[in-house]
């Protein structure tokens, strides 16, 4: 529990809120000391009603306190706030919990401090809000102090990185903060360059979550303290839900960080966490916990830069500023003091111009709206900041002094060039890609690409916006497409691939191979849609069943099947100019299986074998047995496709088939893979001898 100052220095706030008759008194019934004091609680009072976050205190079950700018987030007229139960301002879904742990803190139990809702304002609307609370003494009574800021901005501009990160490995990649993936197993699958950074390890030096925490956290006690924490939050956390932790990190070379983690887990196990360095963010609220008692009393638990300045006959008679002006700006109160026009001189020169006008403003008493623009730190980076004032009156509205809060609003908006920036990229390798695009809302096409306009037989783009599906799908499906779309719509479970019979424009059937998935566009959820005409692949698929081409004991096309397909499909790869994979392998150990275990064991491993090849690869792929152990797979469309990630995915697969399999033997394949260039072809025999070679020295090499 706090102590009973800071209650009462709230309560002394609440009972300073101005009577009518306050704003009557003529400026000569105050004595200089009186002046000096009521100038001096006004000031503190505006720095709470106007603060960026909403406060409210409450006591037992009922808000006795409340902030106007949590009145103006709430929607709630003045004195409607105070003796409202306090889970009323949060949204339904998070009142129990609310309650609950607003209850569990009135009882000294320990409850996290910060932790995001949903808070519903009096007109029922409702918006994400950040919330940190603690328990005061109030009046010889437990109390609870809550700060509450709207998120929602921060919230949209997460779910829209988190969305393009999906679209974009590059994003990730190029990300401001550290990126961690880690599998069901604890294995660190992925680590982006910034983690690489903030702490200098690589995956080689920490493989999985053990190694991590052992060098992370050397101290014994400690590192049991973290994973304690850690793995109570995996075992209890929701699919989706993020429990924000900050920790002290032990870098590689030593140093320490405190490091704000924030993991996040899927259904399957999986994990993502984010982490950002707050050590500077730390530092400084530490340093404003330094200084002046009422300041840091006011501002506890926030790290944005204060400044007041005094005024008098409009002219400005001093500023003074707060240690964290160091964190944003990189040059210290002192500083600020010894130059007067350091303020201006560090805003960008395209800017200062606006900056001074804007000041001009406030001097003239003005309402001034919150500006953002840029700053040279002492350092020389560049830097984006918001600058929001609050202004003082005194009782004749003669402008006395004015507080100001900057805000680094850099990651921001890094945040949002890098959105705009990966849009781009998206949208044009959208526009050049080799199968047809669409986004599809409440079943009716909002974008379409070229390559969707083609297959279809359309000229323009505005013949199928705003249409259903029915211009492009056949009437013998359109109510298989139409319930799917709309399952996806409402989240429930669908097929991410399958094919159906589609229309062109002209009356033409064509037979369509869709890849779907819901994803956000421009705030919405909708569905994107990619479409490959498989009708040459179909009609051949329908002349080939009256033939003998399907290996009776796999499923799989037998080697007269696989070559027909084979042969046809190189012909259109070279009319398409698309690359094609060619992979041929060899079951190991065939011969010891039959003639140890016996041939209905050899049969078995044939067929594990080929499910696990139907596993790996695609149904628009074809796989077929060659004959005795040997199998062969055309990988179509792969011309961004890795070899050597083919072949990891298979062997993945393999190993986890293996650790479920039977205990009498182990599948094992030797490979080799081949890439098919259009532009520069080359003979069937030739293909097949390569891929043999290579597949040979597979082998060779794991007999060594």
């Amino acid at each position: 529990m706090e102590d009973q100052s800071k209650a009462h220095l709230l309560n002394e706030f609440s009972e300073m809120r101005p009577r009518p008759a306050e704003t009557e008194i003529s400026e000569t019934k105050y004595t200089p000391t009186e002046k000096a004091l009521w100038e001096s609680k006004e000031r503190y009072r505006n720095l709470i009603e106007e603060s960026f976050d909403g406060i409210f205190i409450q006591k037992g079950l009922k808000i006795i306190f409340a902030n106007q700018r949590l009145y103006r987030m709430l929607g709630y007229q003045e004195g409607e706030l105070e003796g409202l139960d306090h889970w009323l301002v949060y949204h339904p879904d998070y009142q129990p919990i609310t309650q609950e742990r607003a209850q569990a803190r009135m009882r000294g139990e320990e409850v996290l401090p910060q932790y995001e809702v949903k808070l519903q304002r009096k007109d029922g609307t409702s918006f994400d809000g950040e919330i940190r609370a603690r328990g005061i003494m109030y009046g010889h009574e437990p109390g609870i102090q809550v700060w509450v800021r709207d998120i929602t901005e921060r919230k949209r501009v997460e779910e829209q990185l988190k969305n393009e990160r999906q679209k974009s490995f590059t994003l990730s990649e190029n990300a401001p903060f550290g990126m961690l993936m880690v599998d069901a197993d604890g294995k660190l699958t992925y680590m982006n360059p910034k983690f690489k950074e903030l702490f200098g390890y690589d995956l080689s030096d920490i493989p999985d979550g053990r190694t991590w925490f052992r060098k992370a956290y050397p101290d014994p006690d400690y590192r049991h303290t973290v994973m304690s924490t850690w793995i109570n939050d995996l075992e209890n956390a929701e699919s989706g839900e993020k429990r924000p932790r900050v920790s002290n990190v032990t870098c590689k070379d030593g140093t320490k960080k405190i490091i704000n983690f924030i993991p996040v887990q899927s259904e399957t196990g999986e994990q993502v966490i984010s982490c950002e360095d707050i050590t500077e963010r730390k530092q400084a609220e530490d340093a404003l916990r330094e200084g002046e008692e009422r300041y840091q009393r006011i501002t506890e638990g926030l790290t944005d830069y204060l400044y007041t300045v005094r005024i008098r006959d409009g002219q400005v008679m001093d500023t003074r500023h707060s240690e964290a002006c160091e964190v944003v700006t990189g040059y210290t109160a002192e500083e600020f003091a010894a130059d007067p026009y350091l303020w201006i001189h560090m805003v960008v020169e395209e800017e200062r111009d606006q900056v001074t006008e804007r000041v001009q403003k406030i001097l003239a008493g003005e309402a001034i709206q919150p500006i953002e623009h840029r700053i040279v730190r002492k350092d020389g980076q560049i830097r984006w900041v918001s600058d929001t004032i609050i202004q003082q009156f005194d009782p004749l509205m003669k402008l006395i002094s004015y507080d100001g809060v900057i805000k680094d609003i850099t990651e921001r908006k890094q945040a949002e060039s890098e959105l705009r920036e990966s849009e781009e990229r998206y949208r044009t390798a959208i526009e050049h890609c080799n199968d047809g695009v669409a986004l599809v809302k409440g079943g009716r096409h909002i974008y379409v690409n070229q390559k969707f306009l083609e297959i279809f037989g359309y000229d323009t783009p505005e013949e199928v916006i705003g249409k259903t599906h029915s211009v492009t799908v056949h009437p013998d499906d359109l109510e298989m497409v139409v319930e799917r779309n709309r399952k996806r719509e409402r989240g429930e479970s669908v097929p991410l691939r399958y094919e159906f019979k589609g229309i062109q424009k002209d009356g033409t059937p064509i037979y369509i191979e869709i890849s779907a998935a819901r994803v956000t566009f421009q705030g919405e959820s909708v569905t994107l849609a990619y479409f490959r005409d498989v009708t040459e692949r179909k009609r051949l698929e329908e002349k080939l069943r009256t033939m003998s081409i399907t290996d009776d004991l796999t499923g799989l096309y037998n080697r007269r099947g696989f070559l027909t397909l084979f042969q046809q499909q190189v012909k259109v790869a070279e009319r398409t100019k698309e690359n094609l994979l060619f992979l041929f392998a060899d079951l190991d150990h065939m011969k010891w299986i039959n003639d140890t275990l016996g041939h209905q064991a050899g049969d078995r491993a044939l067929v594990e074998t080929a499910n696990i090849l139907k596993e790996t690869f695609r149904e628009s792929d074809i796989i077929g047995r060659m004959g005795g152990d040997e199998f062969a797979v055309l990988a179509i469309g792969s011309t961004d496709e890795n070899p050597e990630v083919l072949t990891a995915r298979l062997r993945d697969n393999i190993a986890a088939f293996n650790k479920l399999g039977t205990p009498d033997y182990h599948i094992s394949l030797s490979i080799g893979i081949v890439r098919y260039d259009p532009e520069n072809p080359f003979s069937l025999d030739e293909l097949l001898a390569r891929a043999d070679q290579l597949m040979y020295e597979d082998k060779k090499k794991k007999q060594n």
